[in-house]
């Protein structure tokens, strides 16, 4: 065994000092970091960048002043017997100087947030919460309390309320520093903007509006553990006993009951983990068949997106029956409570059941499926989602339009692409009557031959379809291999067919409209009264008008 180097009351004294010195560096330290003067983007709330270093430097002030306390009271406190006298007198100015620089920390102009950088107050102040000015004024008052508690007689009083207000600045300090580390963490690891959060949220598979709300209970939940903690030993701190406060935690964990069913926050807590990792586990089986497993299968995109759908579907109702589980409800339970929410399932929500059984038969049965075109009433475009309750459809615009999986179902419905992408292109043409049918018709098939797209089997085909009033009227029928080129296709062929009558010398006639007029020699003899001579010019044209009234 070593001997002691220094001992007696040297020893009380040097580990006084070190513990002084130790409380004065970390105590700095996090002032430094929680105002951060120089990282406006680190600081606990948006002060000035002046009232940031005043703050700090007051801080580490009062955090000195607690340094030399300590420096002094343990050796002071260690010696036997104590200086009662002396301790009363260190106490009171001790005291006096903490309550003094702590009031100096409440100056109403260095915690407005709305002072700007340089400490110039901004142009348009805002009108601050009246919670934290009362509180202030609260706080102050007893801080102004302490030298005359400790006048009068009150020492002890004056140290409990002194030392509990320095302390509990310092833990919510030290809360409100590690609430902005830890949010922070979370934005590097999740947001969609950070180059760090590829990975995982490639492994979640979240979208950006996932990843915010992700963020976002993630935050809230972080708020809610923090607050939780600080009340617990916000309380410690006021001096209520470990004792009374594990028995209130044991009773907020314990819960309550209702009937035969006991509500707890650890049970809801509990629930909650459950059902979020099990969807988290859900997430990566999707991804892992959208991405490596059903790739490998001779499956088309839609089958692969119906079953990644349905497996999502399946893993939800799992971790809401396991959810359901840990916070104790029995099956038995969640039946009787299915069986009260079918009465009002069948007056109230009819539709929204009627559309999720829909989205399940069109997962299932897939008259549709993501990636078909398709026609709905006046809406026409590609299937790009199928979800609970309706189906996305983005149209030719670009615009999206949301249709209930109910009326899928229910009415009628165009796929143009649901077997295969096989199509027909029709042309409709018209020549003037007296044109040579059989050069049309070879004029038609030689167009339609000549189109890299259209299909040699089944053969184009050219139908005579009818003699129309101003026309004779022919149909060119060609088959492509994907119908999604029709239009570009018609296009062509219509150009190809205008330069081959042309060519060609074929008549592609206007309208026609045959005029029938009768009382032809009244309206003869009207006109050659028209231009017999000025002297008959007035009858002529009253006879003209009496003429035109004549005819139907």
């Amino acid at each position: 065994m070593g001997e002691e180097v220094v001992t007696g009351n040297l020893a009380h004294l040097v580990d006084g000092v070190l513990v002084g010195i130790t409380l004065f560096s970390l105590a700095s330290a996090l002032a430094r970091a929680a105002f951060s003067p120089d990282e406006p983007q680190w600081r606990i709330a948006p002060f000035g960048a002046d009232a940031s270093s005043i703050l700090a430097t007051r801080v580490s002030a009062l955090a000195a002043a607690v340094a030399v306390i300590f420096a002094i009271g343990i050796p002071l406190n260690r010696v036997e017997p104590h200086p009662q006298e002396l301790l009363s007198l260190l106490r009171f100015i001790f005291g006096s100087v903490v309550a003094v620089l702590s009031l100096a920390l409440l100056q109403g102009r260095l915690w407005r947030p709305e002072v700007a950088e340089g400490g110039e107050p901004a142009a348009e102040p805002k009108r601050g919460h009246w919670s934290w000015p009362l509180l202030r004024l609260l706080i102050g008052a007893a801080l102004a309390a302490v030298p005359v508690l400790a006048l009068v007689g009150y020492v002890n009083l004056a140290s409990f309320i002194v030392w509990r207000i320095v302390l509990s600045g310092a833990l919510l300090g030290v809360i409100l520093l590690l609430r902005a580390i830890l949010h922070e963490l979370i934005e590097i690891a999740i947001a969609p903007e950070s180059p760090r959060s590829t990975v995982l949220r490639r492994a979640l598979t979240l979208t950006d509006q996932a990843s915010g709300m992700l963020i976002f209970w993630l935050d809230a939940a972080l708020d809610l553990v923090l607050l939780v903690a600080g009340l617990m030993l916000g309380l410690w701190i006021w001096g209520i006993s470990s004792a009374a406060i594990g028995a209130l935690v044991e009773n907020a964990l314990r819960g309550f009951s209702i009937g035969n069913i006991r509500f707890s926050l650890g049970d809801i807590a509990l629930a909650v983990v459950v059902f979020a990792v099990l969807l988290a586990g859900t997430r990566l089986v999707q991804r892992l068949l959208r991405e490596k497993l059903l790739p490998q299968t001779r499956l088309d995109s839609g089958v692969r997106n119906s079953l990644s759908t349905f497996v999502g579907y399946v893993g939800f109702v799992v971790a809401a029956a396991f959810a359901i589980s840990t916070l104790g409800f029995s099956f038995s339970n969640v039946a009787i409570i299915a069986g009260a929410l079918s009465v009002g399932i069948g007056f109230g929500l009819q539709n929204i059941v009627n559309n999720f059984v829909s989205g399940v038969i069109l997962l299932i049965e897939r008259p549709i499926k993501v990636g078909d075109w398709v026609v709905v009433g006046q809406h026409q475009g590609y299937v790009t989602r199928i979800s609970v309750r309706a189906t996305e459809i983005e149209t030719f615009e670009r615009a999206s339009v949301v249709i209930p999986n109910s009326e899928l179902l229910s009415g009628a419905v165009v796929n143009w692409t649901h077997r295969d992408k096989y199509g027909r292109v029709d042309i409709r043409v018209g020549v003037a009557y007296g044109s040579d049918t059989e050069k049309v018709r070879d004029i038609l098939l030689a167009c339609a031959k000549e189109h890299r797209e259209i299909l040699t089997w089944p053969a184009p085909q050219v139908l005579f379809k009818e003699f129309g009033d101003s026309a004779l009227n022919f149909q060119l029928l060609g088959y492509v291999v994907d119908v999604e080129n029709r239009g570009q296709v018609a296009s062509d062929l219509n150009f190809a067919i205008d330069k081959a009558f042309r060519a060609a010398g074929v008549e592609m006639p206007f309208p026609q409209r045959d005029l029938t007029l009768h009382n032809v020699d009244e309206l003869v003899s009207a006109i050659a009264g028209v231009r017999a001579g000025d002297g008959h010019g007035g009858s002529s044209t009253s006879s003209w008008k009496t003429t035109r009234r004549s005819m139907p």
